[in-house]
C-alpha cells in the first residue's frame, strides 16, 4: 500500500521534476543523526506541514505545496538540524529515550523564526522551556497534532511579534503541571514503558550527566545503545518483602541507564552493596575512592545515603527486616524526588541546567 509519503514524493516529482525521495537521502547523509529519532521520511512530512501552518495529518500531507517544499528545502532542512542539536545538548540522543517525538517538527519548524528574537540565546531558552514542558506533561498524550499546531503558533508569536509566553498553551501549568511535589514523582511510572513524563524524569537524570556506575563514562550517543534500565534497589530484594506491588517497584525513580556489564546477576543483594561490586570488577577499581563512587551516583541525581542501606541479613526477625526494607524504599524514593524537583523547575523555566561550569 502506498504511504503519504509515497504518494507526496509522486507529487513533488510531477510538479517540480525533483525527487523527494533523494533529497531525504542526501538530508540522512548530511545530517547523520537524524535516524536516531525516527523515520526521516515522516519527520519530512510533519516539518512540512508546520511550515505551512498546518497541523501533520494526512489531510495536510496530501495538500502541501510542492513547490514550496522544493523551494524551501534548505530552511527546512536546517531547522531539522537545529532541532536536533538542541536535542543532544539537552542529552536525549535517540528515540528510544525521548519522551515524545512531537517536539521534533515543531521545533525544527520554528528555527526559520528563532533570529527574529532580539537578544542572544532568547530564543534556545524559549525552545528549551517549550521541549521539557512537552517532555514533563501529558500535553502530547493524546491529539499530539492538533497541540502541536497551537503550541507552534503561540511560540511563533512570541518570536516574531513579542507575544506573551504565558498565552503558549502548553506554558499554563493550571491544565499541564510538570512535577513540582514528591509525590507527583514518586508516582512516575519506568521509564522502558510509554509514559512521556517516565521517560522525561529519566532525560532529567541524562541531563545531569548520568557517569556510568562502574566506568564512569558520561552518557552519550555512542555508548548509550549498551546501557539498559537498572533497578537501584533490586527487583528481587523488594520482591522478598511481600509488602511491595510490582508497580511500586517498576518507579522512575528507582531506575537508572547503566551499561550491560553494570546490570547482571544482581540478585536479591542491597542496592549499594551490589553497586560496588561492579564497581570493584572494573579495571580502574584500585584508583576508584568512595567519593568517586557518590559522585557517579550524584550524576544520576541519585541520594548516596538513602542508598547507602543495608544489614538486612542481620536482622533475626523476619517481618521486621521485610519493614525495614520498605522504610528504606520509602526513604529513597522520597530522597531522589526531593533532589530532582530543583533540577526539573529549572529546565521547565528554560535555563541552562547545570549552569555552565558546574
Amino acid at each position: 500500500d502506498l504511504t503519504a509519503y509515497d504518494i507526496v514524493v509522486a507529487e513533488v516529482e510531477a510538479a517540480t521534476r525533483e525527487s523527494l525521495a533523494d533529497m531525504v537521502s542526501t538530508l540522512e547523509s548530511a545530517v547523520e543523526t537524524v535516524t536516531s529519532y525516527g523515520k526521516t521520511s515522516e519527520l519530512v512530512l510533519n516539518v512540512a506541514a508546520y511550515r505551512e501552518d498546518k497541523a501533520p495529518t494526512l489531510k495536510s500531507f496530501y495538500n502541501l505545496d510542492p513547490n514550496r517544499l522544493v523551494d524551501g528545502w534548505g530552511a527546512l532542512t536546517d531547522g531539522i538540524g537545529w532541532a536536533l542539536d538542541l536535542l543532544a545538548g539537552e542529552a536525549v540522543f535517540d528515540a528510544r529515550r525521548l519522551p515524545t517525538a512531537s517536539v521534533i517538527p515543531v521545533v525544527a519548524a520554528l528555527h526559520q523564526h528563532a533570529g527574529r528574537l532580539d537578544h542572544s540565546g532568547a530564543a534556545r531558552r524559549l525552545v528549551r522551556k517549550y521541549l521539557w514542558r512537552s517532555f514533563l506533561t501529558d500535553r502530547y498524550g493524546s491529539s499530539a497534532g492538533t497541540n502541536g499546531l497551537q503550541d507552534f503558533r503561540a511560540l511563533r508569536d512570541v518570536m516574531v511579534h513579542g507575544g506573551n509566553e504565558d498565552d503558549v498553551p502548553i506554558f499554563d501549568e493550571t491544565s499541564y503541571p510538570f512535577p513540582t511535589a514528591v509525590e507527583d514523582l514518586e508516582r512516575v511510572s519506568w521509564p522502558g514503558g510509554r509514559s512521556i513524563v517516565a521517560r522525561g524524569v529519566l532525560a532529567v537524570a541524562h541531563k545531569a550527566g548520568a557517569r556510568d556506575i562502574a566506568d564512569g563514562s558520561p552518557v552519550n550517543r555512542a555508548n548509550l545503545a549498551q546501557r539498559e534500565y537498572h533497578h537501584l534497589f533490586p527487583a528481587a530484594l523488594l520482591r522478598e518483602t511481600g509488602l511491595i506491588t510490582e508497580a511500586e517497584i517498576f518507579r522512575g525513580l528507582n531506575c537508572a541507564l547503566v551499561t550491560w556489564q553494570t546490570n547482571r546477576a544482581i540478585g536479591a543483594k542491597e542496592p549499594i552493596r551490589y553497586l560496588e561490586d561492579r564497581v570493584k570488577r572494573s579495571p580502574d577499581a584500585p584508583d576508584i575512592a568512595e567519593d568517586e563512587v557518590k559522585s557517579r551516583l550524584a550524576s544520576h541525581l541519585i541520594p548516596w545515603g538513602e542508598l547507602n542501606v543495608g544489614g538486612y541479613g542481620r536482622i533475626p526477625n523476619d517481618e521486621e527486616r521485610r519493614g525495614r526494607i520498605r522504610e528504606d524504599y520509602e526513604a529513597f524514593m522520597r530522597a531522589r524526588a526531593e533532589q530532582m524537583l530543583g533540577p526539573i523547575r529549572a529546565l521547565c523555566e528554560g535555563e541552562e541546567w547545570p549552569a555552565a561550569g558546574a
